[in-house]
């Protein structure tokens, strides 16, 4: 008799303090009070076992909804003067008839970028500044405005479980997609910039893989299209990452020209000879790396659970590429689409001083990168080009770095050692990128001459 094969299932946080509806159906709640999403939507009755002492609902409300932010949106509102002025969003006294629970989410999303400035460390997140640009258009544009509001509400609704929020932003997704239709129904070099940031927003925040694969090739239909003026995009220093010759050019000449230094420098350990050869050996030595960092992030309940997912998706790629079969590549990433990840590691804390929270976006973006050489589906919107930049910096950031103290072993780690995944993922990505297109263009090049031999044997009648 065959020996069954183990069902690998991809780990969650339980939620033990679900409603009850939810548990008698063995499945996840999402702990929205009063009324959790998945009732609301299936129409079932919600019932929440009591809560002793603790006051759940006014500690939520106290985070989505300080005095002190209440009464900045209130000036923002009567003057149209943004409270963020680095962020150079233009004044507006419209504002598109927001609320102030509209102009709420707007300000959070804005503190954002506001953030990283304050903690120069937007180079490591360069994926943000698709939201950035967007926020200029947004006084604007509504549609753009609403895309962004949604970012913020979903946000805020998993960190506080209110209903009330996440009923916000469904009602901000769907305002927010119903004018993204009617922009692409006339789409134009006029409102393409606005029209990708819209998709920009609104790609990162799907509930379902398959949602967010529509709205990601769909936006990178939208980046297809404006081809002919990408230069002159207000979206261009972003977008410019996602030509990879462009890219790889630049970066192995960046490099001939910097002098290499032998300790700080990263060599690869493997050799693409082989996307396959590759692909094996990056994801053993990314699962092992990742179990290594979940045991030394154990008392970081945030950055555990990211690299114990992120060992998960590597895992059940890898098993799937064993047995000689594919995965559902957007499925699997999708709990990293987002802003960071699913369990939405604060801003605040991407800070050169939070070594460990780089140590973990380093291995959360290569971790994709490497899913990518897997699947060369997920590389699409610039969805890699943009981590690999970000990769880029971070490798900057640590070359002078020799270890990493680590509170949970009580010893330093060697920083090259801790980061040897992410560095091998990026040299293999590109190595495998530059074969790849020269096998395209040896391809391209070999039809073109099978065309003119073809024609040469043809000759007119006599």
């Amino acid at each position: 008799m065959a020996a069954h094969s183990a069902v690998l299932r991809r780990s969650h946080v339980k939620s033990k303090n679900g409603c009850k509806t939810c548990i008698a159906r063995r499945i996840r709640c999402d702990q929205a009070r009063p009324v959790c999403q998945r009732c609301t939507r299936s129409g079932r009755e919600c019932v929440f076992a009591s809560v002793p002492a603790e006051t759940v609902s006014d500690h939520a409300t106290s985070i989505a909804w300080l005095n002190a932010i209440d009464g900045s949106c209130q000036a923002w509102r009567d003057s149209g003067a943004t409270p963020f002025p680095i962020l150079m969003v233009p004044s507006s006294l419209d504002w598109h008839g927001l609320d102030a629970r509209g102009l709420r989410y707007f300000y959070y999303i804005a503190s954002l970028g506001d953030i990283l400035d304050r903690n120069n460390s937007r180079q490591f997140c360069l994926w943000w500044m698709g939201y950035d640009l967007g926020l200029q258009m947004a006084a604007k544009i509504d549609y753009v405005a609403y895309a962004h509001i949604l970012v913020a509400a979903n946000r805020l609704g998993r960190v506080t479980k209110l209903a009330s929020v996440m009923e916000d932003a469904e009602r901000y997704q769907g305002l927010a997609i119903k004018g993204l239709r009617q922009a692409l129904a006339s789409f134009s070099k006029e409102n393409a910039d606005a029209v990708l940031g819209a998709s920009i927003s609104l790609m990162n925040q799907q509930q379902t893989p398959a949602e967010w694969q529509r709205v990601t090739q769909g936006t990178a239909a939208v980046i297809k299209a404006m081809g002919p003026w990408i230069r002159t995009s207000s979206h261009w220093p972003v977008l410019k990452h996602i030509y990879h010759a462009a890219e790889a050019t630049a970066v192995k000449s960046e490099d001939g020209a910097r002098p290499v230094d032998s300790k700080t420098s990263c060599p690869m350990v493997v050799t693409v000879h082989s996307v396959g050869a590759a692909v094996e050996f990056l994801l053993e030595q990314g699962v092992t790396a990742l179990n290594r960092l979940a045991t030394c992030t154990k008392d970081r309940k945030e950055l555990c659970t990211a690299a114990r997912g992120l060992a998960d998706m590597l895992r059940l790629a890898q098993v799937k590429h064993q047995a000689g079969q594919k995965h559902n590549a957007f499925w699997l990433a999708h709990p990293f689409c987002e802003l960071t990840n699913r369990e939405a590691i604060s801003f605040t804390d991407i800070h050169a001083s939070n070594p460990f929270f780089l140590v973990i976006l380093a291995h959360m973006y290569s971790s994709l990168v490497v899913l990518s050489m897997l699947y060369p589906e997920l590389d699409s919107a610039w969805f890699i080009g943009i981590r690999l930049y970000s990769l880029d910096e971070l490798a900057r950031h640590f070359q002078n770095i020799a270890t990493i103290d680590c509170d949970v072993c009580r010893e330093p780690h060697n920083s090259r050692e801790l980061l040897a995944f992410p560095w091998n993922a990026v040299q293999a990505y590109r190595q495998w990128r530059m074969d790849r297109q020269s096998a395209s263009s040896q391809e391209a090049h070999h039809g073109y001459t099978a065309g003119l031999e073809d024609k040469q044997s043809i000759s007119p009648l006599a």
